[in-house]
C-alpha cells in the first residue's frame, strides 16, 4: 500500500475514533447524574470510610457550597476509624471522570489546615457536566488507601 493510501486510513480511522469519543457519554441521559445515589454529601453531615476501612472523611466545607462546572474549594476532615484526626497524612486527590475516561489537567492541591485532621483542597477543577469520581488516596505510616468522592456537574 503506497504511504498515501496509507495516511488517508489512517486520517479516516483517527477520525472515527475522535467523534465516537466526542459523543460517548454527551447524551442528556448520561449528564443528568443529579439524582446519583453515590453522590459525595456536600452538607458536612456524613462521613465516607476508605475501601478498606483504615480512614474515615468528610467534606467539613466546599466553595461553592455544591460542585459546580470549574475550579471548587474544598475543605476535608480526614480521622482514622475511631475518629482520631490525622494530620501527618500524604493525602492525593485526582479528579477522574469516569464515562469518558479522562481527568483533568489543573492538579489538585492539599494544603494542611492549622487544625489537626483538616486540609484545604483547591482547585478541585471539575470542568465538563456529568459525574466525576474524585480519587483520594491516602497514606499514613505504613498504611495505603483510598476514598472516592463522587460529584455531579450539571450542563
Amino acid at each position: 500500500m503506497s504511504s498515501a493510501v496509507l495516511r488517508w486510513v489512517c486520517l479516516g480511522l483517527c477520525s472515527l475514533v475522535l467523534c465516537a469519543c466526542a459523543s460517548a457519554g454527551t447524551t442528556q441521559a448520561s449528564l443528568d447524574c443529579t439524582e446519583d445515589p453515590s453522590l459525595a454529601d456536600f452538607s458536612g453531615q456524613s462521613w465516607a470510610t476508605s475501601g478498606a476501612g483504615t480512614f474515615k472523611l468528610r467534606i467539613a466545607a466546599a466553595s461553592p457550597n455544591t460542585p459546580t462546572k470549574g475550579d471548587n474549594s474544598w475543605t476535608l476532615e480526614l480521622s482514622d476509624v475511631t475518629g482520631a484526626p490525622l494530620s501527618d497524612v500524604n493525602l492525593q486527590v485526582t479528579p477522574f471522570m469516569p464515562q469518558h475516561g479522562h481527568g483533568t489537567g489543573v492538579k489538585a492541591i492539599v494544603t494542611p489546615s492549622v487544625e489537626p485532621g483538616r486540609f484545604v483542597v483547591t482547585p478541585v477543577n471539575l470542568w465538563m457536566p456529568g459525574l466525576w469520581e474524585v480519587r483520594l488516596t491516602v497514606e499514613h505510616g505504613a498504611a495505603v488507601d483510598h476514598i472516592v468522592l463522587n460529584a455531579c456537574i450539571e450542563g
